[in-house]
Parts: C-alpha cells; structure tokens; sequence
C-alpha cells in the first residue's frame, strides 16, 4: 500500500480552547484539529496511493462545509507541506476561525495557495460556532481565534436575489468587510 510523504501533522497538545503547537507558536482549534487529526492519516494515504498509481495530480482542490472547512484548512496546510510543488485550491463554505492569529497569518502566507472563504449574512457559523450572535457564547474573537482564510466572498444581503456578493481581501471584519462580524465587537 501507498505510503504518505515523510512528514508530521502539525503536533498539537491538548489545553484550553486551544491546541498549543510542540514545533512553533501557533495553536488550532483542539475540537475541529481533533476531528481532523482522525481522518488525517488514511487521508494522505489515499492521496499517496492515487499520486502512485495515477502519478499524473498537477494540484489539490479541498473545499469543506462548517467543520469540514475547517477541517479542510489543516489538510490545505499540510498539503503545502507535503507537497510543495503542487498548487493547492481551498474553498470554505460557512468556515469557523481556525486557531490563533499566528495561525491564521502561517495560512495566509502558504504559497502556491489559493483559499477562499465563502459566506453570508445569516450563517453565524463563522463567527459563533453554535452560539447566536451577540449571545455570551459567541465569544471565538474574544478568546482569540481568528480566521485564516484571507480571501472572502462575502454575500452580506444573504442568498436572496438581488445580493451581488463582495470580494475581500482584507480579513474579515476590517473596514472592506464589515458588517457581519457582531461578535468581533
């Protein structure tokens, strides 16, 4: 059977909201990093063993809904790491914040990357998880997860024609792409 390219996941240690890292300063989310970490390995065998067989993967194309982006936000970051030479393309449907901000500044400075973040007024997933809006639990800003997907098509009407979307990007939540974030107050 196929085996993945020489290189660890990112190490992360239980604690708090977050996981710390053991090689660096960034911390991911321990719950979404958890769910990740699970499906992890027989992922990136499964990608080894289709590059053997076929040998013919010119990029990636991840995209993940909710915890699936999330998720598929770490696989994005070790398939950079795994696989330098190929392009990789992310998009997120409804993506929660990550990790921290030195997290999310590492996921923004992968290269070869493209990520997209895509999203609407009425999804408070982004921003609170579970929690509502503007409600004690909606507190991810507040304790300090930020969103590592730099580039958003940000639909701020919701779906409902007519509601042209908006393409940031800046992080969201900055001047270009206020007026969602009510929990980033």
């Amino acid at each position: 059977s196929a085996r993945p390219p020489a290189a660890s996941p990112l190490p992360v240690s239980a604690g708090g909201p977050y996981s710390a890292t053991t090689s660096s300063a960034l911390r991911v989310h321990r719950g979404f990093y958890s769910a990740y970490a699970s499906v992890r390995d027989q992922t990136m065998a499964n990608i080894a063993r289709i590059q053997q067989v076929e040998g013919r993967i010119t990029r990636f194309v991840v995209a993940g809904w909710g915890m699936g982006a999330a998720m598929a936000t770490f696989l994005t970051f070790d398939l950079r790491r795994l696989y330098p030479q190929l392009q990789v393309v992310f998009y997120g449907y409804g993506t929660p914040r990550q990790g921290d901000a030195a997290f999310a500044a590492a996921f923004r400075a992968l290269t070869n990357t493209i990520a997209v973040a895509i999203r609407h007024r009425g999804d408070s997933i982004p921003e609170c998880n579970l929690a509502p809006p503007r409600s004690a639990a909606c507190n991810q800003f507040a304790v300090g997860f930020r969103q590592a997907i730099g580039t958003t098509v940000w639909y701020p009407n919701g779906l409902a024609p007519p509601s042209p979307p908006r393409m940031c990007t800046t992080p969201f939540g900055t001047q270009e792409c206020s007026g969602f974030d009510e929990c980033d107050s």
